[in-house]
């Protein structure tokens, strides 16, 4: 039972960091695909990013590096 109180606070984290860069006072006017990526990266800190999106992805700051390596 433990378990399922602990995913329920993942669930409640995600939503929040997925609000924080869908909210409608962003520039970068992200969709929710973007978003979860960028959530997924911060959790993970991940620093390098495979996509063809070079728009969004680079003017995001991330929280944990100065910015994504975005390859190719």
């Amino acid at each position: 039972m433990e378990w399922r109180a602990d995913l329920k606070t993942r669930q409640i984290q995600a939503c929040y960091v997925l609000n924080k860069y869908l909210g409608p006072s962003k520039d970068a006017n992200l969709g929710f695909v973007d978003a979860s990526i960028m959530a997924i990266a911060e959790r993970l800190k991940v620093k390098k990013i495979f996509t063809t999106d070079r728009r969004h992805f680079s003017i995001l700051k991330p929280k944990h590096c100065k910015s994504f390596t975005l390859v190719p």
